[in-house]
């Protein structure tokens, strides 16, 4: 785990479901994304399509910002700092086996996606950096 990330906000983002996530178009501008996230040892997980513009925004500019949130995005909790990376295939199974360990409707719907969707599945990784 990060040493510069506490423990009490690591847990109080764990209780959420979701987290806002900021990735940063090449002009600088900032672009809010609720997305599901998981953890495993310090590090958070987000699984996105491949053709989703965040992918694109995370391999230009890997530096991010997060922080708990509701579904529709409003923030709830304090903005921490990371970097972010679009994980290999032969990295991608520690994020899908926390990913589909904390939602089980993740785990339903893999039963219902053609190997062909579920190969445009890109999984994220972000590394915890410090809080705002």
């Amino acid at each position: 785990m990060s040493e510069n990330i506490k423990k009490n906000e690591l847990n109080s983002l764990l209780e959420k479901k979701y987290i806002n996530l900021t990735t940063y178009r090449k002009n600088g501008e900032g672009v809010d994304t609720p997305v599901l996230f998981s953890e495993k040892d310090g590090k958070l997980y987000v699984e996105t399509q491949a053709s989703r513009y965040k992918v694109v925004r995370i391999i230009n500019n890997p530096k991010v910002q997060y922080a708990p949130c509701a579904a529709r995005g409003e923030v709830q909790g304090p903005v921490m700092e990371g970097t972010a990376r679009v994980l290999s295939k032969s990295e991608k199974e520690i994020a899908i086996t926390t990913l589909r360990k904390k939602y089980f409707r993740l785990r339903l719907l893999d039963k219902f996606k053609s190997k062909k969707k579920k190969d445009k599945d890109v999984h994220l990784e972000i590394t915890p950096g410090i809080r705002k």
